[in-house]
This record gives structure tokens, sequence and C-alpha cells, in this order.
């Protein structure tokens, strides 16, 4: 993970600084660092924003646990976490200045203006950059530089999430005894990935790719996001995680992180997921009948998430229970907090709504494929 975590920013700095001497480059990073405050009154803008923050840091994936996991237990959290968010803020900064100086490039090579140039992702990548290469002394070997930057990007994610679905199977179900069975379930987790990924070469690959990119990933992170600052500030209680942190690091500012993940943080994330409400809401408008095919798919892809994280909270919940000789423990573990009745008798009324609108939208996917193709 070293070597996939720090290259692409080797392979990217050159890149930046060779795009950056093609002619029409200039404009295109003035505009990125221009900051357009009309923007700011859309939307889609901040639903942005927010999914690009969740993604490029990994908010709600577990993957900063799984990774932190690797650190001595007296580790300096707080300087490790400000450590990541700034190097993910600089990289992104980076890959930012680069597609600008590329689309300055473009708009000048074309004379289109730059204000309204949209470039879908997979054209910036197989169409417009490979022209611009061409402008640029050696081009083979840029050539080599980007896509190699492409590969390493996209196999450092696929590593650290595949080491974080063995370490999950790792915690509930221990290997250090048996070692040879994590190569297997590693081996088989590669199997399923790759055969699940056999379903972006079809004909459909564009409508499956888009599909997984906006309902999957977007929601499920949320939801989780929400769940860890809920439980953790209103079940778990803000005093014993800053009292672990404390045995971690030896001293924290109590307050300030205190009314951070007790107010602030769970107040954002239901703004994020109300403006993501309302762009899906005004999306449901537009008759379109891929998109909403799609937009069904799509949901019924979303809700399984949600299902297997309330199915498992009530089932450790009745495994608590459950436990003859720990009953009365239980009993005062899971009481001591007024907030556990009221977030258990939340997720039953959300589990059983999704229940419902899973049915009815498998029930309106299959009545449009009988119509469709009988």
């Amino acid at each position: 993970m070293y070597l996939t975590g720090t290259l692409p920013y080797l392979l990217l700095l050159p890149m930046l600084v060779c795009v950056c001497s093609l002619e029409g480059a200039l404009p295109g990073v003035k505009f990125f660092l221009t900051p357009g405050w009309d923007a700011l009154q859309k939307l889609q803008v901040w639903s942005d924003a927010a999914k690009q923050l969740f993604f490029s840091l990994g908010l709600g994936t577990g993957s900063f646990s799984m990774m932190a996991g690797y650190t001595h237990f007296h580790s300096n959290s707080f300087r490790v976490s400000l450590l990541a968010v700034t190097v993910n803020f600089i990289g992104t900064e980076i890959a930012g200045l680069f597609m600008f100086a590329v689309y300055g490039v473009f708009t000048k090579l074309y004379k289109l203006p730059l204000t309204s140039l949209e470039i879908p992702a997979l054209d910036l990548a197989f169409i417009t950059f490979p022209e611009i290469t061409s402008l640029m002394s050696f081009p083979p070997l840029w050539s080599v530089f980007f896509y190699l930057l492409l590969t390493v990007t996209s196999l450092n994610g696929i590593l650290v999430f595949t080491q974080l679905i063995v370490s999950c199977l790792e915690v509930l179900y221990p290997m250090h005894e048996r070692r040879h069975y994590k190569m297997f379930w590693l081996f088989v987790i590669c199997v399923l990935i790759f055969i699940c990924s056999l379903f972006l070469l079809t004909q459909a690959d564009l409508f499956t790719d888009k599909t997984m990119d906006v309902y999957i990933p977007y929601w499920s992170l949320l939801f989780i996001s929400f769940s860890e600052c809920f439980i953790l500030m209103w079940l778990y209680g803000p005093r014993k995680f800053l009292r672990n942190i404390t045995d971690m690091t030896g001293s924290i500012d109590r307050f300030f992180w205190k009314w951070m993940w007790r107010v602030l943080t769970p107040l954002t994330i239901l703004g994020i997921a109300g403006f993501a409400i309302a762009l899906t809401c005004s999306s449901l408008r537009r008759k379109d009948d891929a998109l909403h095919i799609r937009q069904i798919i799509g949901w019924l892809l979303t809700l399984f998430p949600f299902l297997i994280i309330t199915i498992y909270f009530f089932h450790k919940v009745i495994q608590e229970f459950s436990k003859k000789d720990d009953l009365k423990a239980a009993e005062e573990k899971l009481s001591n907090s007024f907030f556990f009745f009221f977030f258990s008798s939340f997720l039953l009324f959300f589990s059983s709504f999704l229940f419902f609108s899973s049915f009815l939208f498998f029930s309106s996917f299959l009545f449009f494929l009988s119509f469709l193709f009988f």
C-alpha cells in the first residue's frame, strides 16, 4: 500500500508540469482557482462536494479503522487523522489542477468556451487526454504515465477494500490459529470481485456503472456515518468514548470534540441527506423510461446495506438478551440510555418501511420486465 499510495502523486506532478506548459492550460487553472459564488446556490454543487468528501476520505467504509489497526496502541490518532485529511486535500487539489489544465488545452484547441464544457470521466481518460498527449514531447511516455496512474490508483482502492473485507472476517471469525484460511478467503473475495466486475464488460456497462456510482455507495455511507455518530455519542456515551481516546493519546479537548461529534456532525450528515433527497425528488419528475428503470434498480440495490445493518443490530440485541448468565448485565447495559429505545423503535419502523418499499420496487420491476419481454 505504500507503493500504490504514493506512486500516483509521483506520476501526477510531472504530468501537471508538462500539461501546464501547453497553450491554454493557464486559463483552465485560473478557472479552477477562481471562486464561483453563484454555484454555491445550487444543491447539486453541495451534494457533489459531499460525495467527493465521502469517497476520497473513505468515510463510513471502515478503511481508516482497518488501517489504524496496524499502528501501535498509543499512537497520536489526532495527528494521523489530520495528516491523512491534509494529504487527501493536497492530492485532490493537484488532481483538480491537472484536470482543468487539460480542459483549458482542450478548449483552446477547439475554440470552445471553458464555462460550458462538460466532459465525462470516461471521455477524459480515453479520448481527451490521449489527444492532448499528442501535443506534448514524447507522447508515448506521458500516455504510459497516465494509464499507469489510473491503474495504480484503482489498484490502491481494491487493495484497501479487499483487506477491509478480510479484516471484518477476521473479527467475526478469528483466524490467528488458521492462517491458511486467510489466504483462502482472500482468494475467494478476489474471485467474487472479478466475477462481479464482468457485468461492466457487457453492452450495458455504462448503465451499470452509472447506477452503481449514483445509488449504491452514497446513501449507504450517509446512513453508516450517521449511525456511527449516533451510537457512539448517544448510546455508548461521549464520556466513555473520550476516556478511551485519552487512554490512547494521553489528553484530548473534551468540550470541542464532544460538541462536534454529538451535535454538529450528525446535523451536517442530515443536511447532506436533505440535499440528496431534494435532488432525488427533482430527478423523479423527469419522464424518461431509462432513467426510471435505473432508479428502480438503483433503489433496490441501495436497500441492501440498510437492511443488513438493521437486521444485524436486532440480531446482536437478541443475542445479548438470550444469554441467561449475563441477562441482568445485558439489561443494565441496554437500558442505560433512553435513546436506545428511541433508536430501536426508529430502526424497527425504518426496516419495515424498507422491506415494504423494496417489495414494491421489486414487484414493479418484475412487472416491467414481464411487460417488456412477454
